[in-house]
């Protein structure tokens, strides 16, 4: 496991493949949960979703 301390691009392996993970588990609960049938968001919603993935990528980075 000694490969995971690897650095790439200055951080740990690790951390990329972690990112990448929860980047894939995002995908598909945004697109399994919450979009499974089609229909038009109103703006307050598409807002409100906007809000929730910037959030998370600033808590991510921090």
């Amino acid at each position: 496991m000694e490969f995971l301390e690897l650095l790439w691009h200055g951080k740990p392996l690790w951390m990329w493949l972690s990112f990448f993970a929860l980047v894939l588990m995002l995908l598909a609960f945004d697109l399994g949960v919450l979009h499974r049938i089609q229909r038009e968001i109103s703006a307050g919603e598409s807002l409100a979703l906007s809000a929730g993935y910037i959030s998370l990528g600033m808590a991510f980075g921090g």
